[in-house]
């Protein structure tokens, strides 16, 4: 399931919305009116050029562009999401670690990476990782906000409880959805649904050292919820009475380069070992053997990151470690310029139809 944020599927509408007729006539400042919560200001330049801005709670972007008229629309192309990867998107994760005697196997195909070169060293194999496994989370509240005002939540425990159900009553009609950490008193993160929705597809993610995000439910009503498991009787009389909640990672990976990484050895009597790795130097770090002390785990950090060191816990024992690392996009959870790129408007009198999907708002000079 394509990954859906809270105003990614927003911009999804933003993207179908400018028009124009004589781009002498549209140039000019505009301010958006009819969206509720949410600020825009752009500015549509006689040369071409735009200039926007956009909040939306505590979330923000502003983006720089082009823009023209295409029959009855005026098309944005902005270089937002553009800007190159930042150092610390970079994640690892242990896979597999192997002790002496296991790592004698390798000894016979390759005497440099196998027993000969762990024989005296504790030995980091660090490659590119081409899937990542959901991280840990801590048990979620999910809110449900009816139609007649009663509130009521169900827990979600992490990615191996992906689907959750809630009983349908035709008598009221369920308007929003919400997530809070249990035992946390902090806001909870709203999502408007609209009245007709039976199945709710949602998106999450969580980078090492950030906090849990959710993205803009995907919505199928009833007769589309049918058509999808026709053919499976079980899961039809399943949703024919309940309201169907289904949570998918969004693992987010990217090609990308990594930086040199500053590697942490840290051992049991507190000494900890510091070194540069390169991707461009192999996949193997590794570090003399020292009988008197034990590895306890092992920590990177991306050269640039201004995170912490994302530590890993290993065995006594380990001699041989693989360490995945995987690249991520940026975070954009509070930032909204993506909104702007590739956004169309729709032309109408005294209007640049701004359409959000729940509605539509107008961009006005």
């Amino acid at each position: 399931m394509q990954a859906r944020n809270v105003l990614f599927a927003i911009g999804m509408s933003l993207f179908s919305a400018l028009s124009a007729a004589d781009s002498s006539d549209l140039a000019g400042r505009y301010y958006l009116q009819g969206a509720m919560e949410m600020a825009s200001e752009l500015l549509l330049k006689k040369d071409g050029t735009f200039a926007g801005g956009i909040a939306y709670g505590a979330a923000q972007g502003n983006a720089k562009g082009t823009w023209r008229v295409d029959g009855d629309v005026v098309l944005l192309q902005s270089d937002a999401g553009n800007t190159p990867r930042a150092a610390g998107d970079i994640s690892f994760r242990l896979q597999d670690e192997f002790n002496l005697e296991e790592v004698k196997e390798y000894q016979e195909y390759d005497s440099q990476r196998g027993y000969k070169l762990a024989h005296n060293n504790y030995v980091l194999e660090i490659r590119r990782d081409v899937d990542i496994a959901p991280p840990a989370i801590n048990p979620m509240d999910v809110f449900f906000e009816f139609s007649d005002g009663t509130v009521t939540n169900l827990v979600w425990s992490g990615w191996t409880d992906w689907r959750l159900s809630l009983p349908f009553d035709e008598r009221k009609n369920l308007k929003k959805i919400g997530f809070r950490e249990k035992g946390n008193t902090g806001a909870i993160q709203w999502f408007e649904v609209s009245n007709t929705a039976r199945w709710l597809a949602i998106d999450w993610k969580k980078k090492p050292g950030r906090k849990i995000s959710f993205d803009q439910p995907y919505e199928r009503d009833l007769v589309e919820t049918e058509l999808y498991y026709k053919g499976n009787p079980e899961e039809l009389e399943r949703i024919k009475d309940k309201y169907m909640i289904t949570l998918h990672y969004d693992n987010e990976l990217i090609e990308a380069e990594i930086n040199p990484v500053l590697v942490h050895w840290a051992f049991d009597d507190g000494f900890v070992q510091k070194e540069i790795w390169k991707e461009s130097n192999g996949e193997l770090a590794h570090l003399p053997y020292v009988a008197r002390r034990k590895l306890q785990k092992v920590g990177f950090q991306e050269q640039g990151s201004k995170g912490p060191v994302q530590w890993l816990d290993v065995s006594p024992t380990g001699r041989w470690f693989t360490i995945f690392w995987a690249g991520h996009r940026p975070g954009q959870e509070d930032d909204l310029s993506m909104m702007f790129k590739d956004l169309a408007l729709e032309i109408k009198p005294n209007c640049l139809v701004f359409d959000l999907g729940v509605g539509k708002a107008c961009f006005r000079k």
